[in-house]
């Protein structure tokens, strides 16, 4: 029984033990200010968990100044500079200038008025091991007179921060009755900002500013414009029109894209002086029922203050257009090679059929072609050797090719003399075997896309062109 007695009051020993120990102080005497009251004009400053005594210091005097600046009811200008930086990315220093908080003259003396310092160094035991750090105190002198002094110069601010921010609001309402919805969006986001740095009546200046911003989001609008199908002209584009109120909204950023169907939209485009914003559209088939959507999304601007995220409800508008009847589609068959004429007049003709599927008519107007060579070889006792040379030429169409809308055409095109001069360079080296041809038609369909068909023969043996080389 003894034993176990004994066992107990070891455990109450051990759990008993500090994990907290104060191993240093600055001095021996703890200073009655510390933990006591302190005489009237003074600040008593605490940085509760500093990793060393030079930063503890600063802790602690950043803590005066937060005392002192609630006292004069003034906002500290780091804090306002961060806002400034939050949203424009940069500060403008004569913004800065212009608004910084006057107290800040105030602040900057805090460390002359240091009265007195005190500090503990303290070492924890954790389940990770041993942790140290300090407790700062400082003592700083600071009379009411100065603080009566700042707050006078507080109120004179109070009323040029407000000034400022009821010309950005005046500044917003004008952008309004342009258009220029961005411009007015962003200087109603710096009004706010403002008025969270407002001494007086703040809440109702922040909630005056937030409406404005509201307003002018509820207000814009967006509407297709015109689609592919209804401007055969504006060759594969979409649009939109958006507006404030019924005023056209500029350089407003519209984002595309295809739901349904293969192409790809300019990503995202800004709306120009009519509120209209175009989309060019690569599209990769051809089909009835493409669907794309047009959305404005505002989060960029938005996301600077957490107040104004509820306002992010992305406005857009769907559509469907047909590139069936907008873009030609041609077929071929194959490309062949025919002669024409008696033994002292032969002459070659390219000839191939054409069809048009979509019902959109076609003309081309020029064309490329290149001749393939093909050259064998097979020494005794060693492997056959193949290796080719080709030519190339592009020539205008004297008589353009014409294929109505779902129409079919036979073509023939007969052979110019450059033809006959580069199949006979080709021909007459040694060891010619066969020749191919690849024919590339060039033009444009009635809704002016580009088209081009590439047609490709078969090989031709050198017996087949004997008979003029």
């Amino acid at each position: 029984m003894t034993k176990y007695i004994f066992q107990i009051v070891i455990c109450l020993f051990l759990f008993g033990c500090a994990t907290l120990k104060v191993i240093n102080t600055s001095h021996k005497i703890v200073p009655e200010w510390v933990y006591g009251s302190i005489a009237q004009g003074h600040f008593r400053g605490i940085a509760m968990d500093a990793s060393n005594p030079k930063e503890g210091f600063a802790f602690a005097v950043d803590d005066v100044k937060a005392q002192i600046s609630r006292a004069i009811g003034c906002e500290l200008r780091d804090e306002y500079e961060r806002k400034v930086i939050a949203y424009r990315g940069e500060i403008d220093k004569k913004i800065v200038a212009d608004f910084k908080c006057t107290s800040s003259s105030l602040l900057e003396d805090v460390e002359s008025n240091v009265k007195d310092t005190y500090w503990q160094e303290y070492r924890e035991k954790t389940r990770y091991g041993k942790r140290y750090f300090y407790k700062y105190y400082v003592l700083v002198h600071y009379p009411q007179r100065k603080i009566d002094a700042m707050r006078r110069k507080t109120l004179q601010e109070n009323q040029n921060r407000l000034k400022q921010m009821e010309k950005c609001l005046s500044f917003g309402e004008k952008e309004v009755s342009k258009g220029n919805f961005v411009e007015a969006l962003q200087t109603y986001i710096y009004a706010l900002f403002i008025s969270d740095t407002l001494f007086r009546n703040r809440n109702m200046y922040v909630e005056k500013c937030i409406n404005k911003i509201g307003n002018i989001i509820n207000s814009l609008t967006i509407v297709m414009n015109s689609n592919y199908k209804e401007r055969p002209s504006s060759e594969r584009r979409v649009s939109v029109l958006v507006k404030i109120d019924e005023a056209p909204a500029k350089n407003v950023p519209v984002k595309f894209e295809i739901i349904e169907g293969e192409g790809k939209p300019d990503k995202i485009v800004y709306t120009d002086n009519k509120g209209i914003a175009i989309s060019k559209v690569d599209m990769r088939s051809v089909r009835v029922d493409n669907r794309a959507r047009a959305f404005i999304d505002l989060s960029d601007v938005l996301t600077v203050d957490s107040r104004l995220c509820g306002f992010n409800k992305p406005k857009e508008v769907n559509f469907i257009f047909s590139t069936l009847d907008k873009i030609a589609n041609i077929e071929s068959g194959s490309l062949s090679v025919e002669k024409k004429g008696w033994l002292l007049n032969k002459k070659l003709f390219f000839k191939f059929d054409l069809k048009e599927t979509h019902g959109l008519g076609v003309t081309f107007n020029w064309y490329e072609v290149r001749l393939n060579a093909t050259y064998e070889n097979k020494p005794w006792f060693r492997e056959r050797e193949i290796w080719s040379n080709s030519l190339e030429g592009s020539f205008n169409l004297n008589d353009a090719i014409r294929i109505p809308g779902g129409g079919i055409v036979q073509n023939e095109i007969e052979w110019s003399q450059w033809f006959y001069e580069a199949l006979r360079t080709l021909a007459k080296k040694k060891y010619f075997k066969r020749v191919n041809f690849v024919f590339t038609l060039r033009g444009k369909d009635d809704n002016d896309n580009p088209q081009e068909i590439r047609l490709e023969s078969i090989d031709f043996d050198k017996d087949f062109f004997a008979w003029f080389y």
